[in-house]
């Protein structure tokens, strides 16, 4: 499992958007695209967004106990 947090004044500061919500859209398949092609024995990418005021660490905690996968 890979973890990549994302701060929208910080991460998508520099994309021109009309939204930030859309500028983060923009970011987010931007970071699949890099995780793609950074990690390509990875089968599969899943980009989860988290609401601003949402428990960071507990999003990925419970993403994490969803995606368990033998080894």
């Amino acid at each position: 499992m890979i973890c990549w947090v994302l701060n929208p004044l910080v991460d998508a500061a520099h994309i021109l958007a009309p939204t930030t919500a859309e500028a983060m859209d923009q970011l987010e398949i931007k970071v699949g695209v890099a995780i793609d092609e950074a990690l390509d024995v990875i089968t599969t990418v899943r980009i989860e967004s988290v609401a601003r005021g949402e428990d960071i660490a507990e999003r990925i905690a419970r993403i994490a106990s969803e995606d368990r996968t033998p080894t």
